[in-house]
């Protein structure tokens, strides 16, 4: 039986225990008195919700001056409209109230152009923490009224620190090169590595997993409809992560040798990453994706 998921399980508790993407960065929440408008974006899975959730925790907030809103499930004009609007237009228990807006990105324009006139009208009640993996997504007129931090990909070896800091807390043997392979394959994120992690560990041991989804096959094959096949079967797909590894293998496909070819690949895997992962339909775009690829 799987123990409690290790991300949670070692999660930090304070900011002081958070792994910043940059020292800068660090030293300007540590200083932080009152939390401002905040949009973090960048990678998947390295830590943009822990830190907004860590910095309320840091402040103080009253529980019920704090709403989590998913913008990827809950991304309509009314919804920003009513529940939002009558979250921050009513008196704060405490000194503010703020609004965590996970995956902002997936706002719809609309709904984008009424949140900025919310954080306008309602800086003195409450403030709006908005986090996105695709920044191009986001208004410029929306992100200029928040304070903008860019999270990078953490240096590797900070995330070896933290996978052998917590293998040796459950007592975990390893060896450097089975760690390093997860690192590797999952690498910026952070949370799927250590996923994976524990999902390898056997008999107090790290073991390496050689099973490894090839998505190219299905591109040189033309195979949309096998490729549908095995992520329907599949229970967590990471749709950021097959896109990653579709990046990092195209040069190793006989199909893709060619330099023109190549390029025209590469721009194809760019093209869709730019408009945003589908949070309703991914498997549609991954599938569109896939059969671009193929006639190249």
């Amino acid at each position: 039986m799987i123990d409690k998921s290790w991300d949670l399980k070692y999660a930090p508790t304070s900011l002081e225990d958070y792994i910043f993407p940059d020292d800068r960065t660090e030293q300007y929440f540590l200083a932080l008195k009152k939390i401002p408008h905040l949009l973090f974006k960048g990678c998947r899975g390295t830590g943009k919700t822990t830190l907004a959730k860590l910095l309320v925790k840091a402040h103080d907030i009253d529980d019920m001056d704090f709403i989590i809103i998913n913008a990827s499930d809950d991304n309509s004009v009314d919804n920003i409209r009513d529940r939002v609007k009558n979250f921050v237009s009513t008196a704060a228990y405490g000194e503010y109230k703020i609004v965590l807006l996970d995956e902002a990105d997936y706002l719809t324009p609309a709904a984008q152009s009424v949140l900025r006139g919310m954080m306008l009208d309602y800086a003195d009640n409450a403030s709006f923490i908005l986090t996105g993996n695709y920044a191009n997504k986001i208004m410029p007129e929306l992100a200029s009224r928040c304070d903008e931090f860019n999270f990078e990909a953490i240096d590797k070896d900070m995330i070896l620190e933290k996978i052998l800091t917590i293998l040796a807390s459950e007592k975990i043997k390893c060896k450097m090169d089975t760690v390093m392979h997860y690192i590797d394959t999952y690498y910026p994120d952070i949370r799927k590595t250590i996923k994976t992690v524990q999902q390898n560990c056997f008999d107090g041991k790290l073991v390496l997993n050689h099973k490894k989804f090839d998505i190219l096959q299905y591109v040189e094959k033309d195979d949309w409809k096998g490729l549908r096949t095995v992520l329907t079967s599949m229970s967590d797909v990471d749709y950021n992560n097959i896109y990653t590894m579709l990046y990092k293998n195209l040069g190793n496909s006989p199909k893709f040798k060619d330099d023109a070819k190549y390029e025209d690949g590469i721009l194809t895997i760019a093209e869709y990453l730019r408009s945003g992962i589908s949070a309703n339909m991914p498997m549609l775009q991954l599938e569109a994706c896939v059969i671009q690829l193929s006639k190249i």
